[in-house]
């Protein structure tokens, strides 16, 4: 199957994926990343690698055996549904799991847009405040809701304890909400740019109300710009030479059933 012949080549940070036949080898994608960001790029692999790769092992466990699944063997398929039937911690931990997805959201408050992304509520809010909203009120907005008695609720510590810093920094100062100096307190609040590259809870509007200092994005992009491509070049060789002997290959079969042919007619 094609899962079973894929190959990842990683080298420092640059990540090629291949698949490599008898008698080729494709060059599929090429990711290249700030070597800033190997272990968190390392890190969301692994998690998301191996989410997916749960995701699908359930999925072909849960489909029956008539449906074709190319990159699982159908013995495979019957010894996973068998457990699946059989294995008693298996279904307990499986109705552990079912309670806890029920029971989470009676148990913590989540990232409160829903499936509203950031940028969404960006232009929604105008609409409700009549002018450009600030930073804290999207944070605000995407980060906590009001209850019947007016109090808010944030979905987790760590928001709260932002906006309460934000509050603080703001309190005693006569700064205008939505004001660019209102925003510039909540990017202290937060404590800005990350050294992963990110802005905590703006979504992607974050880059948009506050741009990267001009130092991280040029040294980042001084970083890229020295990228070195001795794997890229080793892989196009190889991928060259491949090429050149599947056209050998080729032309001696081609060669071998002209003689058959010939052979034939004699």
């Amino acid at each position: 199957s094609i899962l079973g012949q894929a190959k990842v080549c990683q080298s420092e940070n640059n990540c090629i994926c291949l698949i490599k036949g008898q008698t080729q080898l494709l060059l599929l994608t090429q990711f290249t990343w700030d070597p800033q960001l190997d272990a968190e790029v390392k890190r969301q692999w692994q998690k998301l690698a191996s989410k997916r790769l749960k995701d699908m092992v359930s999925k072909a466990a849960k489909e029956p055996m008539d449906k074709i699944i190319t990159w699982m063997t159908d013995d495979i398929r019957r010894s996973l549904k068998r457990m699946r039937e059989t294995d008693e911690e298996f279904k307990k931990r499986s109705q552990r799991n079912r309670r806890n997805k029920v029971e989470e959201p009676k148990a913590k408050i989540g990232h409160t847009q829903g499936s509203i992304s950031s940028t969404m509520w960006f232009n929604k809010l105008p609409k409700v405040l009549k002018r450009r909203p600030s930073a804290p009120e999207l944070f605000a907005a995407t980060h906590s809701k009001v209850d019947e008695s007016g109090q808010r609720k944030w979905c987790d510590e760590h928001a709260r304890s932002v906006y309460e810093k934000y509050e603080q920094l703001r309190a005693g100062k006569d700064v205008q909400v939505g004001s660019e100096a209102d925003d510039h307190i909540f990017y202290e609040a937060f404590g800005g740019w990350s050294n992963k590259g990110s802005i905590y809870g703006l979504g992607r509007e974050g880059p948009s109300l506050f741009p990267r200092p001009a130092r991280s994005r040029g040294s980042t992009a001084a970083a890229s710009s020295s990228y070195s491509s001795p794997l890229v070049t080793q892989l196009q060789d190889q991928l060259q030479s491949t090429q050149n002997e599947l056209q050998t290959t080729q032309a001696r079969l081609h060669a071998t059933e002209e003689e058959l042919r010939s052979t034939k007619e004699q």
